[in-house]
């Protein structure tokens, strides 16, 4: 195992730098003196330009990922080189993930002496992380995901059940959503998001009681942890929470890539 400072590169694929800024200070918590961050974020197209159809401000769907995945990955594939990790920033089954990977392993077979690259998604960490979570709390347990639009609660269970390769599992419960696009959370009044966070997670307890682990399910989502438990202590009727443990992707997904390339995995 090494403690050498290692290059994390932190990937919007969209196109709002308030986003991205958003997640300077859960990275960078997390991050420590581990290593050293660079924040990319999806560029705008030029005044007078065709538009893209992956230039998106806000990533509001599956076809949204696809599109935004095709669109970024020519500025991304460039700086593999320069990094250690990748942290892919949109909460969803997202394509860049999957892109990167199968580059990064080619060229690590070709490159001598050979180094070892780490990319994930904050989804994809989100899960893993509350499997962990979920191992220290009773059987029957389960996790669950709270996200914006309506879209997302069939993708993102469908997205649970391909990443953990199984059709269903009793210990994801499901995901509900507050019917806001990312960048409407993030624009919108902080007590208006938490409102509407905390409604999602109260419906999600009334149909999933087992639900005790619960994910962030919008990079947009930063700071949600206070309305996930607000939700709860409703759901549970005596304003308590009962022990609710909250995921952040962000910081789950930064979390793996320094133990990954500490350990070399």
């Amino acid at each position: 195992m090494t403690s050498t400072p290692f290059r994390l590169l932190v990937v919007n694929p969209n196109t709002s730098v308030s986003m991205t800024d958003a997640l300077r200070p859960v990275v960078e918590s997390v991050l420590g003196a581990s290593g050293e961050v660079t924040f990319f974020t999806a560029p705008s197209p030029s005044s007078g330009t065709e538009i893209h159809p992956g230039a998106l401000p806000s990533i509001n769907s599956p076809q949204d990922c696809e599109a935004s995945a095709q669109y970024v990955y020519p500025f991304v594939e460039p700086l593999i080189e320069h990094y250690d990790a990748f942290l892919v920033a949109c909460y969803s089954e997202h394509p860049l993930v999957g892109m990167l990977g199968r580059v990064i392993q080619t060229r690590s077979r070709d490159e001598q002496p050979k180094r070892q690259r780490y990319v994930t998604g904050i989804f994809e960490a989100s899960v893993l992380a509350s499997l962990g979570v979920l191992a220290q709390l009773s059987p029957e347990s389960a996790f669950g995901i709270i996200s914006t639009g309506s879209v997302w609660e069939t993708a993102l269970a469908d997205a649970v059940h391909a990443f953990l390769g199984a059709d269903a599992s009793k210990r994801f419960s499901g995901c509900r959503t507050t019917g806001m696009s990312a960048l409407e959370l993030h624009d919108a009044p902080a007590e208006v998001v938490k409102e509407r966070m905390a409604n999602a997670t109260s419906r999600l307890l009334r149909d999933a009681p087992q639900t005790r682990v619960f994910c962030l399910g919008c990079a947009a989502m930063v700071d949600g942890a206070d309305a996930i438990r607000l939700g709860a202590g409703r759901a549970f009727g005596d304003g308590k929470d009962n022990d609710i443990r909250v995921v952040d992707g962000v910081a789950a997904g930064v979390a793996w890539l320094v133990g990954a390339c500490r350990t070399h995995f």
